[in-house]
């Protein structure tokens, strides 16, 4: 989230934000717990900051549930690929000039 804010801030609508999340808390806590990774405590205080940032999901332009790894794989890959046609405002006014100079003629 505090990356999101810092670019955000910086290039303003020339960046877009995923946010990635589980259906649930528990669908989280279980994902944890399954990596045996992190202490109980660590993994409260990851669903705590996790928890926290979740009112923060409206701020982001795409919101994606990875239920499916796979899936969210696609996801982001489908997002990253159509952003180039979405983003390119500049293109799009620089077509646009050429356009309206031409219709003067």
């Amino acid at each position: 989230v505090q990356g999101h804010h810092n670019i955000k801030k910086h290039y303003g609508e020339l960046a877009r934000s995923v946010f990635i999340t589980t259906q649930d808390k528990q669908i989280l806590k279980e994902r944890l717990q399954n990596r045996q990774t992190d202490s109980k405590e660590t993994i409260e205080l990851r669903l705590m900051h996790a928890y926290s940032e979740m009112k923060y999901i409206n701020s982001f332009d795409y919101l994606i549930i990875n239920n499916e790894i796979q899936e969210a794989k696609e996801a982001i890959l489908s997002i990253a690929k159509s952003i180039p046609y979405a983003q390119n405002t500049q293109k799009y006014q620089k077509i646009y000039k050429q356009w309206d100079k031409n219709n003067s003629n």
